[in-house]
């Protein structure tokens, strides 16, 4: 999201050999036009290696949980902070600034063991997964925040933009492959009603990159990075990512989906019509697996490259 990196390796960027890397930033930039950029994470610092990346990212200001002023009584014994105090610290520290921001939020109760505070037990649906009431949960404190946020001077001027890194425990089939279990939603709000309406067209998150500065105003983004402006019709968005040996793309234009191992195609299947992959059709599109699989092999030679000679860089137009 920050950065515009894919998932293309197994380690996380940061516990890998390129971490040390210059990459393109969102902060980099919104500090460039006089922002202040910062991370609020209520989870224990140095979690995931977040702090390590604010820095290689030039995020100026971190917050962890130890930052946070009441952990004893807003701990949730497992991750860190309850999503719903967190949120209004959040938002009641974003007043504090004393310039425009540029702030990034990771929350914390929608994930496994899933706990939720105990005056709330009872109060939210059970569903059939033990992640359902925590989702109640969250929702609730997402909506709290927003109540708290449209009561300070900068919430007109600001875009949020919500999203998760993937989906968890779900009934639906197509939530439960290599690609539905990647397929979350990205809202953009604009409190002014600028923005309105449904895009079906699937973007990655590395697209948060040259989309945020071009919506913010910067105007277009060149230079070798990963990502493409979302609402810029005139290109293509097809998607890869990697998870435990296999490469998972979406080829938009063909509508179809594909399963890769880094030399040969393991897996076609038709998008929407079979979202959940269950007609394997590789064997009757040989052609049209071969020129994919070149594609696919320049997409990771280009990844690698990049990373091994450290010349990712983006000029703003």
């Amino acid at each position: 999201i920050l950065s515009g990196l894919p998932a293309m390796m197994q380690d996380p960027y940061t516990y890998s050999v390129y971490a040390g890397n210059r990459i393109p930033s969102l902060a980099t930039y919104f500090k460039e036009q006089g922002y202040i950029t910062q991370f609020y994470h209520g989870g224990s610092n140095g979690t995931m290696g977040f702090d390590a990346f604010c820095k290689l990212a030039g995020i100026e200001e971190y917050y962890g949980k130890d930052q946070y002023p009441t952990v004893q009584k807003d701990y949730d014994g497992n991750w860190g902070i309850f999503d719903e105090p967190y949120l209004n610290y959040f938002a009641k520290s974003l007043t504090k600034n004393s310039k425009p921001f540029f702030s990034v939020l990771f929350t914390l109760s929608s994930h496994h063991p899933y706990t939720i505070p105990k005056q709330y037990k009872e109060k939210f649906p059970k569903g059939k997964y033990e992640i359902h009431e925590s989702i109640g949960y969250s929702d609730y404190a997402l909506r709290q925040f927003f109540a708290t946020a449209q009561q300070q001077p900068w919430f007109n001027n600001t875009l949020f933009v919500i999203t998760a890194d993937h989906t968890a425990q779900s009934q639906v089939p197509f939530y439960q492959n290599g690609i539905g279990m990647y397929a979350a939603p990205i809202a953009f709000y604009d409190p002014q009603q600028k923005l309105k309406g449904v895009d079906s067209t699937a973007i990655q998150h590395v697209d948060l990159f040259p989309t945020l500065i071009a919506m913010t105003g910067g105007g277009s983004v060149s230079g070798r990075f990963f990502g493409r402006n979302a609402f810029d019709k005139e290109v293509s968005h097809d998607i890869i990512n990697y998870n435990f040996g296999t490469y998972y793309y979406f080829n938009q234009k063909d509508s179809k989906q594909v399963l890769f191992d880094q030399n040969k195609t393991m897996g076609v299947y038709a998008y929407p019509a079979d979202s959940s992959m269950k007609i394997n059709k590789k064997n009757t599109i040989k052609p049209w697996c071969q020129k994919n699989e070149l594609f696919m092999k320049a997409r990771i030679q280009a990844y690698y490259q990049n990373m091994e000679e450290n010349t990712l860089y983006f000029d703003v137009k």
